[in-house]
């Protein structure tokens, strides 16, 4: 092209749209101007190698050049890259640090710009900044394995690994021998996660830090040393927070009479990972339904079908039923005993029991609910179902859909409770009486001692009412119990109270807007009625 048209910048513009490179090709007016240089520079940061020496001279050009692209720091002229400029341009691209001059990559202020975008940027760094704690920790927390590049003095210094550990437990594996060594440092990353236990070798092995461990996170129990896996006192801390650590027990432990008499007293279930010959003593097994009806599960055969022993467990959870033995669920004499402790025992009578009209009543009076474990025949038979909710008139929930729009049953379901049955135990106006009505609707199947025990216990910890009742569930009820050295709750009773207490706040909310409603509709009526008769 002719000089004319390399000067025309409407020209040149249309060439920069097919490539930067063509600006080599504009006139040195053009390539001069810093406007049409900037415009140039969104093309493409190598297009500034074709700008005239003196723009690239100019200061004011320059720091708006780097504001648009850092890396145009590369082709300013020595003498003006000062601090000012340098940070404009690693405000911009943390990439710039590499550009600039070695005085400048060792400022603190630079470098920490830099490294606030990006770890890598330490890199492009001097490298006395490695000995910077706040820069090297900045660095860090974005990218932990950064530290395995950092002086030894660096990693042996508490304050920067106690602040690493707490956002990046396992950059413990980082810290130099001494601090893996440090109790406090390991402990504040076993908190975080237990794993991290596995680079503190040394401590592993050491029975006072262990019973500290296991204490934090019981999980911390399974990297422990062989030896303290034999530990009692340690063992016997890791399982009263978390029961499955007895799987990384010894077995001798494991068939210590004593040591799992204490195990299955934390923890029924416990005796899950007992010896066969524990799992055969009944002074064991009781221990352990006594305090988890579902630990009849690990119990021996021959306890399985001991009929005392699993009404015992099913005192406890009535999901004990399902680890009977098969010849006492086809007991007659045994199962009607098993549904008087809680109807739902049903659930494991055998498929001819559950279709025996005897049982099944007696499993209705004492739960409703056990009526969805009878047999079909017997749900869809109108003179059957007719006796049933004329027990409990929640049991036309339960009969077939053929039943459901018949008139005798719904009028039988209909009948208004004889007010013997209405009544409870306690007084309605003593103020536990809505603490004794949420149990009983827990735990239908208790009888009145079973609920006045759960009362006792409760008192015991405080919880004398609803709310008191409500709050403890939502922390550690069990907990509670334990410590005060009363019997813990099973796992059904616990979710069943939550369950419970969820139906009662939704009920007291829906009552007290309820309230607030008619209220307002009361108060919008004598304002707009003076005389209410008319309101009708």
């Amino acid at each position: 092209a002719s000089e004319e048209l390399r000067d025309d910048k409407d020209i040149v513009n249309l060439a920069l749209k097919q490539s930067w490179r063509s600006l080599q090709f504009a006139s040195l007016r053009l390539r001069g101007e810093s406007g049409f240089m900037l415009k140039a520079l969104s093309q493409g940061v190598e297009s500034l190698q074709y700008a005239a020496p003196a723009l690239c001279c100019d200061y004011d050009f320059m720091k708006q050049a780097v504001a648009v692209n850092g890396l145009a720091l590369q082709y300013a002229a020595q003498e003006l890259m000062d601090r000012e400029l340098v940070l404009e341009a690693v405000r911009n691209t943390w990439r710039a640090l590499e550009h600039a001059p070695p005085s400048l990559c060792a400022d603190r202020a630079v470098v920490l710009e830099a490294v606030h975008q990006h770890h890598a940027a330490l890199h492009l760094a001097c490298p006395s900044v490695l000995y910077d704690e706040e820069l090297v920790f900045e660095a860090a927390k974005k990218r932990p394995d950064f530290l395995r590049l950092v002086p030894e003095s660096l990693r042996g210094s508490r304050g920067l690994m106690m602040k690493m550990v707490k956002m990046h437990p396992m950059s413990l594996q980082y810290a130099s021998e001494e601090l893996r060594c440090d109790e406090d440092l390991v402990l504040e990353a076993l908190r975080r996660n237990f794993r991290s236990l596995q680079h503190a070798p040394l401590l592993r092995g050491s029975r006072s830090f262990m019973l500290r461990a296991v204490q934090v996170d019981a999980l911390a129990l399974s990297l422990a040393d062989e030896e303290l896996r034999e530990d009692p006192q340690i063992v016997c801390e890791a399982v009263e927070r978390e029961w499955e650590m007895l799987e990384h027990v010894c077995q001798d432990l494991r068939s210590n009479y004593a040591f799992m008499m204490e195990a299955v007293g934390i923890e029924g279930l416990s005796l899950k990972y007992a010896s066969d010959e524990l799992r055969c003593q009944r002074e064991v097994v009781a221990a352990a339904i006594g305090n988890s009806g579902q630990a009849l599960e690990f119990a021996a055969l021959e306890l399985q079908r001991d009929p005392e022993m699993v009404l015992m467990a099913l005192h406890q959870d009535v999901q004990a039923i399902l680890y009977a033995d098969e010849s006492l669920s086809s007991d007659f004499g045994f199962m009607f005993r098993a549904v008087r402790v809680d109807g739902l025992a049903l659930m494991g009578a055998s498929v001819d029991l559950r279709a025996d009209p005897d049982l099944i009543m007696a499993a209705v009076k004492s739960n409703w609910r056990a009526l969805k474990y009878a047999c079909r025949s017997l749900r869809s038979n109108l003179t059957f179902m007719l006796q049933a909710v004329r027990i409990n008139s929640f049991c036309l929930s339960m009969a077939m859909e053929d039943l459901w729009m018949n008139p005798t049953l719904l009028a039988a379901a209909a009948e208004e409770e004889p007010p013997s049955q209405r009544e409870a135990p306690l007084n309605r106006s003593s103020p536990d009486a809505e603490l004794w009505q949420v149990l009983q609707q827990a735990r239908p199947g208790w009888s009145e001692s079973d609920l006045l025990a759960a009362m006792q216990k409760l008192a015991v910890i405080g919880v004398t009412n609803v709310p008191l009742l409500s709050q403890a569930l939502s922390s550690d009820l069990n907990g509670r119990l334990r410590a005060a050295g009363q019997k813990i709750f099973t796992a059904t009773t616990v979710m069943e109270l939550r369950a419970r207490m969820a139906a009662f706040t939704r009920a007291s909310a829906a009552a007290d807007a309820a309230a607030a409603e008619a209220a307002q509709t009361k108060s919008r009526g004598r304002s707009s009625r003076p005389n209410g008769r008319l309101a009708f």
